[in-house]
């Protein structure tokens, strides 16, 4: 069902997959050979949760703007201070 859902992404973390079943949780890590024997139904709901480096890329993604601005403001200060 996942390769039908294009797949994991980068940020998957495969060792924590839920596969939510009316009342009832299903842990699958599938890392392990056991998981391969989880049966899905049609109303399975089915949950990856996405792993540590997404936050931190997400943070990134907001700090290269910052450091790319305080880089200029530094080379412009060189340049002026040293004419």
């Amino acid at each position: 069902m996942i390769g039908k859902a294009n797949g994991f992404t980068d940020y998957a973390k495969t060792t924590d997959i839920k596969i939510i079943r009316g009342i009832e949780t299903i842990r699958v890590d599938l890392t392990k050979a056991a998981s391969n024997e989880v049966m899905v139904t049609a109303r399975d709901v089915i949950y990856v949760a996405p792993g540590r480096n997404k936050s931190f890329d997400r943070f990134a993604s907001k700090l290269i703007p910052l450091a790319s601005l305080l880089t200029a403001l530094a080379l412009v200060y060189n340049v002026s201070v040293s004419k």
